[in-house]
């Protein structure tokens, strides 16, 4: 996935995880940074 995409992901989706095994609803999106630098975003 390239998490400066979202390909149409919003808040209450169901997302496969690539770090632990299963799915997972979207309850809100954050756009994360580190320093100054734009990261992506953070799916809660």
């Amino acid at each position: 996935m390239d998490y400066n995409d979202m390909k149409g992901i919003k808040v209450g989706d169901w997302v496969e995880s690539i770090y632990v095994k299963g799915y997972f609803k979207v309850s809100d999106i954050k756009q994360s940074y580190r320093g100054e630098k734009d990261m992506g975003f953070i799916l809660l």
